[in-house]
């Protein structure tokens, strides 16, 4: 068995005879060394000595050798290294020396050759002979044997026993059994060699026929089932009956799902089959036609009439993106129901089920409803920012109504304020701890004319005085429908006259009739000195003075201790005499 493995044995023992004086003998003892996995350096050891048995080198002299591995013990082929052999410049004392086999501190040459390949492989040692200039070849070769490690290496190729790697159990039957040996250790790598070409690896049948393989891009490939329990992550295009996938989930040959199937977008180039039924996917289809079915019950896109349909108002027009049109007034569509009573009917299936819903795309900004009048023009929207407005096409708020609204009553959720720019109720009633406002007013209220305000004075009409301040000292009065009046302040000995209606405090007034009540006839008004003013039929006064031209007339005579007229313009009358 060829040695591969991290420890090996041999012995070599030669005596022969270089010249009539030289004789060399050796014994080798392996002491292998590697950084780590296969060993490849094989360590020797060996002593040399003359002819005549003597040790050489001294103290410590430098001898060359070659060393190089063959098929026989004499003859045959070199097996390594491919060419001559380098040279490893060694140092003997007292006839003991060590050389490293494959040790590129010592020479080039690489111990690269693979073991494995046979059994019987044979070391030659050549040493430089300084006195003749040749390279003494010492024979006969030795064969190299493998030692107790070795043979563990053996297993890997054994047909029977199981090789274990990081675990002394194997798993059931395995030859080769791999176990991690902490959680932060790979127990398998595999890496491709640069511009690999050959797939990373291969499971085969006993035929030699791939069952399993993942070539050098990665690809995946198995010949029968492939069963995966968890997720599948597929980078690149997944093929399933194809080594060719043009697409990134190709599948050559038909499909089964016993679920649901989801895409963004389902192009077919084929026949579908639904539940039975056949579909062919036409090139192309024409403006007016629609899908309808054949005798058998296949789908297929005709014209209208043409098939098994006859309903000719249908049509699926081509234009603008393709959409499909009910050219008629009186057909009606119906979802969920056989007998839609309006142009859409839509009718739930079920009590948990939403009956009719609307999606719009993702930013839209376009209106999600738009509502016409008879008219054709655009009368109430509901916008892509959840405002619906009726009556108009600019809501501003949630709802935004143009026009009247009525309703049994409203109910606000919120201690927000709700504003009404105008209302109308026949009664109000506030319950609430906040009690009522009315917009930022203040001051009485008044409804005049139905409309309420809020006024710093309060009208006549609802018992107020129209105005906010009076002149002090004055004196109210009423000036028909509109604020009370005041007088100015009376001065001293005044009194309060009428003047053309406005009432006012004169010190001179005039009257043009007095009618006093409970007086005699022929009474004149005098005052005591007390300022009594009292009615008599003979009244007393220090003197009478009359001011102006016209007549005096006293009917009942003048009784006095003097009479004093000085003028000669006005006429005194005197019917009784003085």
């Amino acid at each position: 068995m060829g040695c591969y493995s991290s420890k090996l044995i041999v012995t070599l023992v030669f005596v022969v005879f270089l010249t009539a004086f030289l004789a060399l003998s050796f014994i080798f003892v392996n002491k292998l060394s590697a950084a780590g996995g296969v060993p490849k350096i094989i360590s020797y050891q060996g002593r040399l000595t003359n002819a005549s048995g003597s040790l050489l080198g001294g103290t410590g002299t430098n001898y060359n050798f070659r060393f190089s591995l063959w098929t026989a013990t004499s003859g045959g082929t070199q097996l390594w290294p491919s060419g001559t052999s380098c040279t490893h410049t060694l140092v003997v004392k007292e006839g003991v020396f060590n050389a490293g086999v494959g040790d590129t501190s010592e020479c080039a040459d690489i111990l690269d050759y693979d073991f494995s390949s046979r059994d019987a492989v044979y070391l030659q040692v050549e040493v430089y002979n300084s006195s003749t200039s040749l390279w003494e070849e010492l024979s006969p070769r030795q064969r190299i044997n493998s030692s107790v490690f070795a043979l563990v290496a053996d297993t890997l190729i054994s047909t029977s026993t199981q090789f274990r790697i990081g675990t002394t159990s194997p798993i059931g039957t395995s030859l080769l059994t791999i176990e991690a040996t902490s959680s932060a250790v790979v127990p398998l790598s595999l890496r491709a060699a640069t511009g690999q070409a050959a797939d990373i690896f291969q499971v085969q049948n006993a035929s030699g026929i791939d069952l399993f393989s993942i070539n050098s891009a990665g690809g995946i490939f198995a010949s029968s089932t492939l069963q995966v329990s968890g997720n599948v992550i597929v980078y690149g295009n997944f093929g399933i009956g194809t080594t060719t996938p043009s697409q990134t989930f190709s599948v050559q040959g038909g499909g089964l799902f016993s679920g649901d199937l989801f895409a963004a977008n389902f192009i077919a180039t084929g026949t579908t089959r639904f539940n039975g039924n056949s579909y062919t996917w036409p090139v192309s289809i024409d403006e007016g036609e629609f899908l309808q079915t054949d005798s058998s019950g296949n789908l297929t896109w005709a014209a209208a009439g043409s098939g098994g349909g006859t309903d000719v108002n249908w049509a699926f027009i081509t234009s603008s993106g393709g959409f499909i049109r009910l050219a008629t007034t009186s057909n009606r569509v119906g979802i969920g129901t056989t007998s839609p009573y309006a142009k859409l009917s839509v009718n739930s299936v079920g009590a948990a089920t939403t009956t009719f819903a609307l999606a719009p795309a993702s930013n839209q900004t376009a209106n999600i409803i738009d509502i016409y009048d008879t008219l054709g023009n655009l009368n109430s929207v509901y916008t892509s920012s959840g405002n619906l407005g009726l009556g108009t096409t600019s809501p501003y708020a949630k709802l935004s109504v143009v026009g009247p609204v009525a309703a049994a009553y409203y109910t606000a959720t919120t201690s927000q304020f709700s504003t009404l720019p105008y209302a109308s109720t026949t009664a109000l009633t506030v319950s609430g701890t906040g009690g009522l406002y009315v917009g930022t007013i203040t001051g009485p209220l008044q409804a005049i004319s139905g409309a309420v305000s809020a006024s710093s004075t309060l009208s006549v009409f609802y018992g107020g005085t129209g105005v906010n301040t009076f002149a002090s000292n004055g004196v109210l009065y009423g000036n028909g429908g509109g604020a009370l009046s005041v007088t100015a302040q009376g001065g001293a000995n005044t009194v309060l006259i009428a003047n053309s209606g406005a009432p006012s405090f004169s010190s001179t007034p005039t009257l043009t009739s007095l009618t006093l009540s409970g007086l005699g006839t022929n009474m004149l008004l005098t005052s005591d000195g007390s300022g009594v003013i009292t009615a008599s039929s003979t009244p007393t006064a220090a003197a009478y003075l009359a001011t102006s031209t016209a007549t005096s007339t006293f009917v009942g005579g003048i009784k006095t201790n003097l009479l004093n007229i000085t003028s000669n313009s006005a006429t005194s009358t005197f019917a009784n005499g003085i």
